[in-house]
């Protein structure tokens, strides 16, 4: 199973990552614009919906819209910082998040779908005890589950690695957002899979549907504007090679829940997914860069490996400045 040993630096390196991410968001998106637009045109999605239409008159205009980005970038940094008290820091991110996604879909039923894992991953941050590690907010040092797993009073023949039922139940906490992240990402590839050969069938691996959308995705506008399936098109063996490795990722995709439970499926898994969304980039200026990076921090040991540096970077810190001591 995907992160057995991760610990509270393992989280903390999924915080700082996800609301990482969503400080850009906000800090890239003009707000600002939506003052210009007739608020007749927003329809709010979901619970955002029960909002009286009087809230929105309100908030889209340009000084509530200012103070709305000001106080989103603030909320997204304090929670990758992992400010305290994180319980209310998680509250008030997981407000954001829904209030600036929802204004991101409310706008012609637009839905950002490359937001949505870092929604779901920020959701389960929020609610979990993301801020005991990696945060200049701590307020005591406390030993990781391993560490506290791993001690053994002189004379003991108890192995490193056990641990009792509160070291137990403290990783299963740091775990679960991040095995939970993985487990919506997997399930999420596996019904998009799922459903495209469901209603494509084989035909949108041997008919004109293919080469079709990429053509209509190559010449519409986009922030990238690769224009390399123009030449692709044309090439009739690189069409049968996309072609063919369409199908292998779909059959990927269906079976990326595999990749939760079996380390060698999960590495040739990521040896599938992850150039695939490098190849929509370039072939359909589609790139779901947020996925990316969940991808190699819920599907990969990084986190771990990133929080064992950070902890033995600290601990080699403490003993220099023990040994500088007169």
């Amino acid at each position: 199973m995907v992160h057995e040993k991760a610990g509270p630096e393992a989280l903390g390196v999924l915080r700082i990552a996800v609301f990482g991410i969503w400080v850009f968001q906000v800090v890239r998106t003009p707000l600002g614009r939506a003052a210009n637009l007739p608020v007749e045109l927003f329809d709010a999605p979901g619970l955002l919906s029960l909002l009286p239409q009087g809230f929105w008159d309100r908030l889209f205009q340009p000084t509530p819209l200012l103070a709305l980005e000001v106080g989103l970038t603030l909320i997204f940094l304090l929670a990758a910082l992992g400010a305290r008290p994180f319980p209310l820091i998680g509250v008030a991110s997981i407000a954001g998040m829904l209030l600036f996604d929802g204004i991101a879909k409310g706008w012609g039923a637009y839905v950002n779908h490359a937001q949505m894992g870092v929604l779901y991953a920020g959701i389960l941050i929020a609610v979990s005890p993301a801020a005991d590690a990696l945060t200049p907010f701590r307020r005591k040092e406390r030993d990781s589950p391993e560490e506290s797993g791993s001690r053994q009073k002189p004379g003991s023949r108890e192995e490193p690695d056990s641990r009792g039922p509160e070291e137990r139940k403290a990783q299963g906490a740091y775990r679960f957002p991040l095995v939970a992240t993985a487990v919506v990402l997997a399930v999420t590839y596996a019904l998009i899979g799922g459903h495209r050969l469901a209603v494509g069938g084989m035909e949108i691996f041997t008919g004109d549907a293919f080469p079709t959308y990429l053509a209509i995705r190559t010449f519409e506008y986009s922030a990238y504007q690769f224009q390399l399936s123009t030449l692709l098109l044309g090439s009739g063996g690189a069409m049968l090679a996309l072609r063919a490795a369409f199908a292998v990722t779909t059959v990927f995709e269906i079976l990326s829940p595999l990749a939760l439970v079996s380390r060698r499926f999960r590495t040739l898994w990521l040896i599938i997914i992850v150039p695939f969304h490098l190849a929509t980039l370039v072939t359909m200026n589609i790139f779901f860069w947020e996925n990316l990076i969940l991808l190699l921090l819920v599907f990969t040991d990084l986190p771990t490996r990133l929080g064992e540096a950070w902890r033995q970077g600290i601990q080699f810190g403490g003993r220099r400045e023990v040994g500088l001591q007169p």
